[in-house]
């Protein structure tokens, strides 16, 4: 009598960065915080919340420098419960909750000026949206223009001896 072969298993283990690379983008954007003091400080703190059917979430924090440079670092945490969510991240008023367009646009157009980013990036650009057409775009400033003229003035140094 004849053995019967055994089928191999061919289902591959999903790691989260498998998963995030190629379906992170079709789970819908929930909601996106911003430090809220960014502006004046030239620092953002970014996070962008993906939902899954299951109600768990997949969030990506960005931390952008506008002035020196760019996308220093990201990170991802994958299938959290809100109750981990919350447990991992206190928002307090130092978060203010902000539009996908704003941030996509503050990430991505770090991204495109500095041409650096954290080595995570690999993994944390699939948590945003392709940068496209189909983002309305939103322009920033980025970097530090130095006026060398005005960065030392003679008269000005002779003054403060004084």
């Amino acid at each position: 009598m004849a053995k019967k072969k055994r089928k191999k298993s061919t289902s591959k283990k999903v790691t989260p960065k498998s998963y995030i690379r190629n379906h992170a983008r079709s789970l819908p954007i929930d909601r996106c915080y911003i430090s809220s003091t960014w502006e004046s400080a030239k620092k953002a703190n970014v996070i962008v919340i993906r939902k899954h059917t299951t109600g768990f979430v997949t969030v990506g924090v960005f931390l952008v420098d506008l002035l020196y440079e760019g996308l220093k670092d990201s990170l991802y945490m994958f299938n959290l419960s809100e109750h981990e969510f919350k447990d991992r991240f206190t928002l307090t008023e130092e978060f203010i909750e902000i539009d996908y367009v704003f941030v996509h646009n503050l990430i991505w157009g770090a991204v495109d000026y500095f041409e650096k980013t954290g080595k995570e990036f690999t993994i944390t650009q699939y948590i945003l949206e392709e940068d496209n057409e189909a983002i309305e775009f939103m322009d920033f400033d980025f970097g530090e223009e130095i006026d060398f003229e005005d960065s030392f003035d003679p008269e000005k140094e002779e003054s403060n001896r004084a």
